[in-house]
């Protein structure tokens, strides 16, 4: 929406990747015939990985999901030292969660099963253990 604080564009109208757009984070954009932008969600949630399925069914929107690996592997490799520092900056002064670091992991779908990854370099993209808590950001692919 024009005028919203809520919403970055580029001068020329583009988007790139830490925007705030659609009521999502640019994660990626594809340009082309087809212009596709992998959104990343504003807030996040916690709970235990025995609980995903009906966490996603009580509290997430239509259109958005887990992050498949391909996602996942994107979203860590986008939002890392400086970009994950201006990113978190710009979630903080506009009341969003800010992405977590260190040991906090976040969840993502390989396949049917579920696995956690985290927001930085060594990161390892595992297996989720059932009885440990994750952070949930949801994604969606939009197009512009």
């Amino acid at each position: 929406e024009e005028g919203s604080t809520d919403t970055d564009t580029q001068p020329d109208g583009t988007l790139k990747a830490g925007d705030i757009w659609n009521n999502g984070i640019v994660v990626s954009t594809t340009y082309g015939s087809n212009k596709q932008v992998l959104l990343m969600s504003l807030d996040e949630g916690k709970c235990l990985a025995e609980e995903l399925y009906d966490y996603m069914d009580e509290y997430v929107p239509d259109g958005w999901k887990l992050p498949n690996e391909t996602e996942a592997y994107l979203m860590n490799q986008t939002f890392q030292g400086d970009a994950l520092e201006a990113l978190n900056e710009k979630l903080e002064s506009k009341g969003y969660p800010i992405i977590k670091t260190d040991k906090y992991r976040y969840f993502y779908d390989s396949g049917g099963d579920i696995y956690a990854f985290g927001f930085k370099p060594t990161s390892k993209f595992q297996p989720a253990g059932e009885s440990t808590q994750y952070y949930i950001r949801t994604v969606s692919v939009v197009s512009q």
